[in-house]
């Protein structure tokens, strides 16, 4: 299992919806989990118009590729991440967010950290 499938909670891929008192609730087709993460990668994640395996979590700088990395350091532990970090919990999974979409990339870095 990938970091992101392992620290997103299977209720996240259901459609996100809220209620009058602003708590979420699903109708299973996905389509509002994705603008969820559309919104917390604009919030927190600040992209190289060159290279997206160099975006950074835009208030501290943090690479994302370093976030991955360290998820998987620490058994997928959103929480740990953030706490180690010095950053959000959503900060951390606006970077699962923008690895889910560019995986390719940033496994590729993290290999060839790795590597060296």
């Amino acid at each position: 299992m990938d970091a992101y499938a392992a620290a997103v909670p299977a209720e996240r891929t259901a459609r996100v919806r809220r209620d009058r008192h602003g708590r979420s609730f699903g109708t299973g087709d996905g389509k509002g989990a994705m603008i969820e993460e559309d919104l917390l990668i604009e919030r927190h994640v600040e992209p190289d118009a060159l290279r997206s395996v160099d975006a950074r979590l835009r208030d501290s700088g943090v690479p994302i590729w370093a976030i991955i990395g360290y998820l998987r350091v620490v058994g997928n532990d959103v929480n740990q991440v953030a706490l180690d970090y010095d950053v959000s919990v959503d900060a951390v999974r606006a970077a699962l967010a923008h690895y889910a979409r560019h995986r390719e990339l940033i496994d590729a870095k993290l290999a060839l950290n790795a590597a060296l």
